[in-house]
């Protein structure tokens, strides 16, 4: 198969005002439902590539996410290149270890030209229907998400025969596997918590969102369960600086997404490491469909 960069750029650029951005396993892929068609970062541009012709559409049939890229881009005749090698089509793996490393950010899209506009579906957009596709200035938004580690794809044209890693095929039926199935990533971009109480544990404060075990108050535990305020902020137009029972809060940006670290399958929950505030256990059920 041949990769075309024009193909690309246009495909991609077909779904302005057409996607929604969606992680959920079942929907990231190109779903269509509800008068929209569902994309991830990686599943678009994994999407993107085979309408261009990088490869064939196999990739449904097993785990595909950013940290999968680099291998399958590799096999298809793709090389690494420099931020002064980039041009129009290539693609852009933001994150540790390529996308793969657990926890902080993971990103992935292609280049409109040279090396400054990127096409890709943002999580910024938080699900607002059909707005999900959008250009945007490589740098800036590489800023707004914090300078993560970053790598360039370009195609050579010559694809590499080694397999791909042999993954068993996507049909996840707990939450813990729905979170592993799109490489841990989680979003509470559009999260609202609410403040069922608030306590100063070993001189942080933090409130308790009794959702985030389940709805089972009795099994909440603040050095488990407690949401350090530091890194969060009011919605309710309420003084941040006195929070209450009964306010409204979300997490600040940069604190709002990222990936799973740990996961518990007796207990479905999830483990999220907040640099400086510890890690936060979560019911799987509520992460993922919040």
């Amino acid at each position: 198969m041949t990769y075309n960069k024009e193909t690309a750029v246009n495909e991609a650029l077909s779904w302005q005002h057409r996607a929604t951005y969606s992680m959920q396993w079942d929907l990231r892929d190109g779903k269509q439902a509800d008068g929209t068609t569902y994309f991830d970062c990686s599943a678009f541009v994994y999407y993107v590539l085979n309408k261009a012709g990088a490869w064939d559409n196999s990739y449904l049939k097993r785990s595909h996410y950013t940290g999968t890229l680099k291998q399958d881009l590799t096999n298809a005749g793709w090389v690494e290149v420099d931020g002064n090698h980039v041009s129009k089509g290539d693609v852009f793996i933001w994150g540790d270890n390529y996308g793969a490393g657990a926890g902080g950010i993971s990103h992935t899209g292609l280049f409109m030209d040279d090396g400054d506009t990127i096409i890709h579906s943002s999580w910024y957009t938080a699900g607002k229907k059909n707005e999900a596709v959008v250009p945007t200035n490589h740098n800036s938004y590489w800023a707004l998400d914090n300078k993560p580690e970053y790598h360039f794809f370009h195609s050579t044209g010559k694809s590499n025969p080694t397999p791909v890693n042999p993954q068993p095929p996507v049909n996840p039926k707990t939450y813990n596997d729905k979170f592993r199935a799109i490489g841990g990533e989680f979003a509470f971009t559009n999260t609202t918590f609410n403040v069922d109480a608030v306590k100063n544990i070993n001189g942080l404060w933090q409130i308790a969102d009794y959702r985030t075990v389940g709805g089972k108050r009795e099994q909440f535990d603040w050095t488990k369960n407690g949401l350090p305020l530091a890194i969060m902020h009011r919605v309710d137009n309420g003084d941040n600086g006195n929070v209450q029972v009964g306010a409204k809060v979300r997490f600040d940006a940069g604190w709002d997404r990222g990936t799973i670290d740990y996961y518990q399958d007796n207990s479905a929950t999830v483990g999220i490491n907040y640099s400086g505030y510890g890690t936060i256990w979560y019911d799987s059920d509520f992460a993922y469909n919040m």
